[in-house]
């Protein structure tokens, strides 16, 4: 496994897939990944607590295999909306991972998109012994105290939408600002706005959410 010492990358002993596999076969998250209350509207979040190198393996997103046709059951049953922590991947056809009953770590982790300076990790699809394990690694270095995301491979999730509602407000409102004034005017008008069109949204991120998540 990789050695750390105080905060620093130290010399890494084994292939960080060697270490998925082993980390998947003992059911272990890496202790160096703590799950942290970001706030109640966002929810939780997992933050590394020591450094990891580019291509380190993170974590495995556990929990209930189930098919398809199950999940789109469990989710019309699901009494809080745009809240799930179904994860959908093709192996052998399409399969599907529920996280809703396990605390591991994997299911708090947030969605971030590909080109993100806050995206830095990527899931991978790892087969051990004829069994696929859905693990986390790292797309860049990874410091002591950031947050982990990746991109959940779902273009239209609620708060993304949210996201490109406030961007297109902004660009719509600044092109049509002649002066100063003008521009500081329509920019308080349109923060009231885009504060009343969010209390419209149940949470930007519900409290401790996953999605839909899917690899292929």
């Amino acid at each position: 496994m990789a050695a750390y010492s105080r905060g620093k990358i130290a010399k890494q002993r084994i292939s960080p897939k060697r270490e998925a596999e082993f980390m998947c076969r003992s059911g272990l998250d890496c202790d160096a990944l703590k799950v942290e209350l970001i706030n109640r509207r966002i929810g939780y979040g997992v933050f590394a607590t020591q450094n990891f190198p580019k291509g380190s393996f993170l974590v495995e997103y556990v929990g209930e295999r189930i098919v398809p046709k199950e999940a789109e059951e469990r989710e019309k049953k699901r009494k809080i909306k745009h809240t799930s922590y179904m994860f959908y991947f093709k192996w052998n056809g399409l399969k599907c991972i529920d996280a809703t009953n396990t605390e591991r770590k994997g299911k708090y982790i947030k969605d971030e998109e590909v080109g993100s300076p806050l995206n830095n990790c990527v899931m991978r699809l790892l087969v051990t012994e004829n069994y696929p394990r859905l693990c986390l690694f790292a797309n860049r270095d990874i410091k002591a105290g950031e947050e982990l995301r990746y991109d959940y491979g779902e273009a239209n999730l609620p708060w993304r939408q949210i996201h490109l509602m406030i961007i297109h407000l902004m660009i719509t409102h600044l092109m049509s600002t002649r002066t100063v004034r003008r521009t500081m005017k329509k920019l308080l008008i349109l923060k009231q706005r885009v504060k009343k069109k969010l209390m419209m949204i149940p949470t930007l991120h519900p409290p401790m959410e996953g999605t839909f998540h899917s690899v292929d």
